[in-house]
């Protein structure tokens, strides 16, 4: 405690300062303002202010009693009281704190502080002026350039109220969702939307167009791309023909392609019908035929490809409802080509249908589905059905090379010829098809060839690499002729099934009609038709000459187990008039499914007159009469003659020398001893089987 002589000493000597002040004229009195400024002694904080000022004039003070040495704000930074000379930290005269940890000022003692409030102390707190500034405070975005938390790092991701960025990799607009990422602020290359489905094409972003492209091009799977096309054309440029193909059932879109490119359609049913004259493909987006529908309306080609020089590619779509408007030799419409049509002058064209089907087409000439005329084709697993033309229900060519893989031609109707397929050499174009692993079946003709015509054409039909090739169940009106028309042309069959487990075309399989042969085939058969015979022709003799008979009348001949399918081309048989020349003959052909069948089938019979009494053959000429595996055949001669007239015939009672009628095996004789003629072809004749080792002296021609 301070003396009452100090107090009275401090006391003059503030009355002496104030009054050399006010002397010197240049600065009025102290009136104790308590900033600890007024003077340039040493102030005594005698009013107790806290402050470290007061308007008493004094010595140094160094005790820690409060006094300071430039009378500003003395500091204490040492715990001790006493305060610093520079008072730039020191609050309080009297427990002056020393900025670290002393809050006492009188006694030195140390301890926390925590100026804000906030629980932490100032040697902990990186801002102890903010109570929301602390080690436990959230980091916050809206405090621009703060460090909330106290970790030394300002605004970062983990900010209560930090955004979700996304890049946006194709500058649409729109981010990608997978690459979201919290911040504060934008960063280059990154935005606040993340509802981008491709971050790689900024043409693909919500609220983009739906295109025909197979692309959620808008990213919402509510919508799709049905009943648009897109024209992409050499140079990449999309053009929009959604509205320019969209015809109606009462009238189709007429459309001319004449740029190169590619007309992409998506699902739905399009009223159209193409002109096409550049290199071009039209496909289907998904690549199912069934998906997207190309209908004529009834109106004209479908597809039609007219132009030289060009390339035209149609693929994984369905053609249907066209009627043939490519005319070849009228001016009049509805002619050739209901589906598809390719017409070219040069043979430079080409045309490709892949995973195509054509159906419900016609066309009045020929056909009805698809038409190639000198254009090159290729037929790739497509379907032909349920079209009618005039001349080839399904398919003609008139000129052009076509292959046919892995593809079906079915239940297609000619009204005339060829109900599957009309080949035929128009001009000097020549006409080559070659089909593999393809089924021709269930066609029909209004006259002949159910399957196909091959005329002045050559065709390769054939089961490769262990796939398999079948012409079943074809049929035509016209008995005389077969499946297969065969004129000036050929065509070869490897491994193609023609008729096994009662599959059989009606009336035969092939018909060859420069010789008029007939034949019939079955399952695997390999052979080659042209329009002399299928197979080569062969020639067996049967019987010989040890012994010979005298008759009025009679029925001799040989009958056979068919081991190969094929045709009996011509037969004969050695006899002569032993009397006189008023014999009548009957050349015959029996089949049977048994030999112990009571009911033979006439396959074929000729009466003839026996002119010569001189031995020597009597012949059918070309009969050309079907043979098939499994069956029995009876080939022989039928006499009645007047009493003075009679018939020698011969015979080689000893079986002859080999008992094999080369396409089967003997197995008897058919013989009676009276002869009442027999009906024409396709009546029946009661049995008259023997297994004698008779054999009678006879040449069989036949072919396979």
């Amino acid at each position: 405690m301070r003396s009452s002589s100090h107090r009275v000493l401090m006391t003059t000597l503030a009355l002496v300062s104030l009054a050399l002040g006010a002397g010197c004229g240049d600065k009025a009195a102290d009136e104790d303002d308590d900033d600890g400024i007024g003077g340039g002694g040493w102030d005594v904080d005698t009013d107790t202010d806290t402050d470290g000022t007061d308007t008493d004039w004094t010595g140094t003070g160094t005790d820690g009693t409060g006094a300071d040495t430039d009378g500003t704000d003395g500091a204490d930074t040492d715990g001790t009281g006493a305060d610093e000379s520079d008072g730039t930290d020191g609050t309080d005269g009297t427990d002056g704190t020393d900025g670290t940890d002393g809050t006492d000022g009188t006694d030195g003692t140390t301890g926390d502080r925590d100026a804000d409030g906030d629980g932490w102390d100032a040697s902990e707190d990186c801002d102890d002026s903010d109570p929301d500034v602390n080690p436990d405070a959230p980091e916050r975005c809206e405090t621009v350039g703060v460090d909330d938390d106290c970790d030394g790092e300002i605004d970062e991701a983990d900010a209560i109220d930090a955004s979700t960025w996304y890049w946006d990799e194709d500058g649409d607009g729109f981010g990608d969702p997978a690459t979201a990422a919290m911040a504060c602020t934008l960063s280059d290359g990154r935005i606040s939307d993340g509802t981008d489905c491709d971050d790689t094409d900024g043409a693909i972003h919500p609220g983009a167009t739906e295109r025909c492209n197979g692309i959620d091009d808008d990213c919402d799977a509510a919508t799709t791309d049905e009943g648009t096309a897109v024209f992409t054309d050499g140079a990449g440029v999309e053009s929009d023909y959604s509205s320019l193909l969209a015809g109606t059932l009462a009238r189709a879109a007429d459309v001319t392609l004449d740029r190169d490119g590619v007309l992409t359609l998506c699902e739905g049913t399009w009223y159209v019908n193409l002109l096409v004259q550049a290199d071009v493909e039209i496909e289907g987006a998904t690549g199912d035929a069934d998906d997207v529908v190309l209908d004529g309306a009834g109106e004209s080609t479908v597809i039609q490809v007219a132009d030289d020089d060009v390339e035209v590619r149609v693929a994984a779509l369905t053609v249907r409802n066209g009627i043939g408007n490519d005319d070849y030799t009228t001016s009049a419409p509805g002619f050739c080509g209901g589906g598809i049509s390719c017409a070219s002058t040069d043979g430079t064209t080409t045309l490709e249908l892949d995973r195509v089907t054509v159906t419900d087409n016609e066309a009045a000439l020929g056909g009805g589905g698809v038409f190639i005329y000198d254009c090159d084709a290729d037929i790739v697993s497509s379907t032909i059905t349920g079209n009618t033309g005039g001349d080839g229900g399904g398919l003609t060519v008139w000129g052009g090379l076509v292959s046919i893989d892995d593809s079906v031609i079915d239940d297609n109707v000619a009204l005339d010829d060829g109900g599957g397929l009309y080949l035929q050499q128009v001009a000097d174009q020549t006409v080559y098809v070659d089909i593999t692993d393809s089924s021709v079946s269930g066609n029909q003709a209004t006259d002949a060839a159910g399957a196909m015509v091959v005329y002045d054409a050559r065709v390769d039909f054939r089961a490769v690499g262990g796939g398999s090739a079948s012409m079943l169940d074809n049929s035509c009106d016209d008995d005389a002729t077969a499946a297969v028309y065969v004129r000036d042309g050929s065509i070869e069959l490897a491994g193609v099934d023609v008729g096994s487990d009662g599959d059989a075309n009606d009336p035969v399989d092939f018909y060859c009609a420069e010789s008029v042969f007939r034949y019939d085939y079955d399952d695997e058969t390999s052979t080659t038709c042209d329009g002399e015979r299928c197979g080569t022709d062969n020639v067996e003799i049967l019987g010989g000459v040890d012994t010979y008979a005298l008759s009025y009348e009679a029925t001799r001949g040989i009958v056979f187990e068919a081991e190969d399918n094929g045709t009996i081309d011509r037969f004969a048989f050695s006899m002569r008039a032993g009397i006189g020349l008023g014999c009548s003959i009957d050349l015959f052909l029996l089949s049977a499914e048994s030999t112990a069948s009571t009911s033979w089938t006439v396959e074929y019979i000729e009466t003839v007159s026996l002119t010569d009494t001189d031995r020597g053959p009597v012949e059918t000429g070309d009969i050309g009469v079907p043979v098939e595996v499994g069956k029995f055949y009876a080939f022989g001669y039928g006499w009645t003659c007047t009493s003075i007239d009679r018939v020698v015939y011969y015979y080689d009672e000893s079986g002859g020398t080999s008992g094999d009628a080369g396409m089967g095996t003997t197995r008897g004789r058919w013989a009676t001893d009276s002869y009442g003629g027999y009906g024409a072809a396709g009546t029946t004749v009661s049995g008259a089987f023997s297994s004698s080792d008779y054999r009678y002296d006879s040449t069989l021609e036949w072919s396979h």
